[in-house]
């Protein structure tokens, strides 16, 4: 019972108040049955505390100081690195704050720690499910991977190794991104994730608990950077090592208590939004830099047409890199700027989806009243939540989203576009109730006036919906004909979001607001269309395998177990331990 507690928290269904109080409930339940079982004893005892008894309080610090003696943590090794830090500490003449630069020995947990215990532990998790006694299905997968990867980077350093090796390389990709850390200090949380997960080799890892497909590597929050960035530097020069040895000479590790086997880890993407981009690899391109994108010159980001240069460039990017070096261009593979994944989430959900969801919106409630009714834009607003949360209802699907109001859609000045509200996962909700308004609506006995941009409305949100459930459908890899879709559905999206800008604008309307993630788009679909040129390429990378809905789950879970912990010097290596 106790293990069935603690599976359960480890993947995320209850919290530790909970944990303890059904513990508690069945302690008591068991004693009067006259049955103990000294194991929920243990955890029990929590529950029926001064403090814990009346208000709950300490549970996760109660349980994780138990998991701590009784030596239920992963056996992991927590190694250091020395970073310089820049701290704040109080003088002990008048209590004003003065700032100290210093070197520290700060905990991170490298790759080649994680692999070893997992592999001997659990090696399913690196193996695709697959166990210690199967070496010829696990190595025929990492064969077949890295033969269809060849469609998507040709030029990788992983091919310059003997094919015998390829059976025994893992890919991975690396990830960070800051979260909302003790008193709002923004946290960076650095981490390492399987490209392939445990369920599949063809599962994507967005499918499981973000706990179980990433893998901590350090974290920091952000009042210690020291200047010029040389905190991540030296942060990200460890990391960067353990990587490169272990391309270069391989990690030697038992499988199962079985054998002895050798293992390669490759990186393939590093992903996260633009300001840890821009920190973690020195590019000069940027959102408000002169060059907006790095994959392309980007002369004119606006031009998402057929002619545009996300989807007319081809041959390799000018350099996008600043002349100071980042330590992870010295990973294999990873000095290729291709390999700095635009995500779906930050150009699409958090992006160009919401603000495209949100112009919508508040065009049918006050520009173009056919579908939404009432005779103010609050009441017309309310019409609208009204059918989209009763859509939500039909379709068993929960919603953060409690209104819809201008404030909420980021609209306090007349002149002001709108934006996005709600999480990323609403707008996904808001995108496909949207296209069922349309669909339902009947265009051609309503609003004659407005027909183009009502017809136009349809077809984009038609194309974002074939976009969206076709890459969510399919695996790490999909066939030539779903590609091909994600393709046509893609750039369709892009020509119809931009289109429905220049409409509004020639109107005189402030909706579908033009900003850089509307040219990362396309660079997303064009990723596709260029495997797709290789016309023995059975298998197309999916898109989805770079996005980070997961991670930023992940950040979000790490970032709220850190709120808890102060403890000083502390606290770094308290977080790495919970």
């Amino acid at each position: 019972m106790l293990d069935a507690f603690l599976e359960d928290i480890e993947e995320g269904a209850i919290t530790a108040k909970r944990a303890i109080h059904l513990a508690s409930r069945a302690s008591k339940r068991m004693r009067h049955l006259g049955v103990v079982d000294q194991n929920v004893e243990k955890l029990a005892r929590f529950g029926r505390s001064r403090t814990g008894k009346r208000r709950g309080s300490n549970a996760a610090r109660d349980l994780h100081r138990w998991i701590h003696r009784d030596k239920r943590l992963l056996p992991v090794e927590v190694s250091t690195t020395r970073v310089p830090i820049r701290l704040r500490k109080r003088t002990k003449t008048h209590g004003a704050k003065k700032v100290e630069h210093c070197w520290v020995d700060h905990p991170v947990v490298l790759f080649s720690s994680w692999l070893v215990t997992i592999m001997n532990l659990f090696p399913r998790y690196f193996l695709g499910g697959y166990g210690p006694g199967e070496i010829d299905k696990y190595r025929r997968m990492f064969e077949s991977f890295w033969s269809n990867y060849r469609n998507v980077d040709g030029q990788h350093e992983v091919y310059q190794k003997p094919l015998c090796d390829l059976g025994h390389c893992i890919p991975l990709a690396l990830h960070g991104d800051e979260g909302r850390g003790l008193a709002k200090t923004p946290l960076m949380v650095l981490s390492i994730q399987t490209i392939i997960p445990s369920t599949g080799e063809n599962d994507l890892s967005q499918a499981q608990h973000s706990y179980l497909t990433r893998l901590l590597y350090s974290l920091i929050p952000s009042s210690w950077y020291s200047q010029k960035e040389e905190t991540l530097d030296f942060l990200l020069g460890a990391l960067a090592t353990d990587l490169r040895e272990g391309f270069n000479s391989g990690i030697v590790v038992n499988v199962g208590g079985q054998q002895e086997v050798k293992f390669f880890p490759v990186i393939v993407a590093i992903k996260g939004d633009w300001p840890f981009v821009r920190k973690a690899c020195h590019l000069s391109s940027g959102y408000r830099s002169k060059r907006v994108c790095h994959l392309c010159p980007s002369e004119e980001w606006w031009d998402v047409s057929a002619n545009g240069q996300a989807r007319s460039w081809s041959g390799p990017s000018p350099c996008p890199f600043k002349q100071k070096w980042s330590p992870l261009r010295s990973i294999p593979g990873c000095d290729n700027p291709d390999r700095i994944q635009p995500d779906l989430l930050h150009v699409w959900n958090l992006g160009v989806g919401g603000d495209m969801c949100a112009s919508t919106i508040l065009m049918l409630s006050n520009k173009v009243r056919v579908i939404f009714q009432g005779r103010s834009l609050q009441a017309c607003l309310d019409d609208a939540y009204g059918k989209f949360h009763s859509w939500c209802v039909d379709n068993r699907s929960t919603t953060s989203i409690m209104s819809f109001e201008k404030t909420k859609f980021k609209v306090i000045q007349p002149n002001q576009f709108p934006r996005g509200c709600g999480k990323a996962y609403d707008t996904a909700l808001l995108c496909k109730w949207l296209h069922f308004e349309l669909e339902q609506h009947c265009l051609e006995s309503e609003a004659s006036e407005h027909q183009d941009l009502l017809q136009l409305l349809r077809w984009t949100f038609s194309a974002a919906d074939v976009f969206l459930r076709t890459i969510y459908n399919e695996g790490v890899w999909m066939p030539r004909a779903s590609a091909e879709a994600v393709v046509r559905a893609g750039f369709a999206l892009g020509e119809g979001y931009t289109a429905l800008a220049s409409l509004c604008a020639s109107r005189g309307w402030r909706y579908y607001r033009i900003r850089p993630k509307v040219h990362l788009l396309p660079h997303i679909v064009r990723d596709v269309e260029k495997q797709l040129g290789n016309p023995r390429a059975s298998w197309i990378a999916n898109p989805v395998i770079y996005a980070v809905w997961s991670d930023e789950d992940y950040i979000g879970r790490i970032s709220r177990l850190a709120r808890r912990i102060r403890a000083g010097g502390l606290q770094v290596v308290r977080r790495l331990g919970r």
